[in-house]
């Protein structure tokens, strides 16, 4: 990931003598650049999941069938997640001139910590698959759906929904332990000035 070779250069250019800022800058910008296609990639995303949503509703509407219907709810419900994530993203700023050291790592303390309010979306995400999954099982129990379809898409979307929580859990304690290491390289940089 970008911000983990942002860190890596941080640490190879902090024992390295004299400090190469400029690498450092090259690589903190191509971070940047990556966050930026990552976004785009989110937003055209969640244009799929609106116009798949709209269909999904539309066909569910027009063969009064439930479970195309939570399929259609479970997409539309994903699309301001994923939109407002974004643009809330967006509104962070841009990052700093990185003219020094300390700027370069308060830019990665800063996106380490935005990385980490983000990633609550992977849960909110986790929580909207395992709510269709627990909506097809009652379908199905309520005898308006045929069982078999609603099993088989409620088995799918609770695995989902589990990979998305155990991929949450791996990601979290990366960005938790880079979040750790910025701030010892901050403490130690603080400490070197004095």
């Amino acid at each position: 990931m970008a911000g983990d070779e942002l860190l890596d250069a941080l640490k190879a250019d902090w024992r390295a003598s004299p400090v190469d800022l400029d690498r450092v800058r090259r690589r903190a910008a191509r971070g940047r650049r990556v966050r930026k296609l990552w976004s785009f990639v989110h937003l055209v995303a969640a244009m799929i999941a609106a116009v798949f949503g709209g269909w999904f509703a539309w066909r569910a509407w027009s063969a009064n069938d439930a479970l195309v219907a939570l399929s259609a709810a479970g997409l539309l419900l994903a699309v301001p997640m994923i939109v407002a994530e974004q643009l809330w993203l967006r509104r962070q700023g841009a990052a700093s001139d990185l003219a020094a050291v300390e700027d370069l790592l308060a830019e990665r303390r800063r996106q380490a910590e935005i990385a980490l309010l983000l990633l609550r979306g992977t849960r909110h995400g986790a929580l909207i698959l395992t709510a269709c999954a627990t909506g097809a099982l009652l379908l199905a129990f309520a005898g308006l759906t045929p069982p078999h379809p609603a099993f088989r898409i409620a088995l799918t979307w609770a695995a989902a929904a589990a990979l998305a929580l155990v991929w949450h859990r791996w990601r979290r304690s990366r960005l938790e332990a880079e979040l750790g290491e910025t701030e010892r390289l901050i403490a130690i940089y603080s400490r070197s000035r004095d």
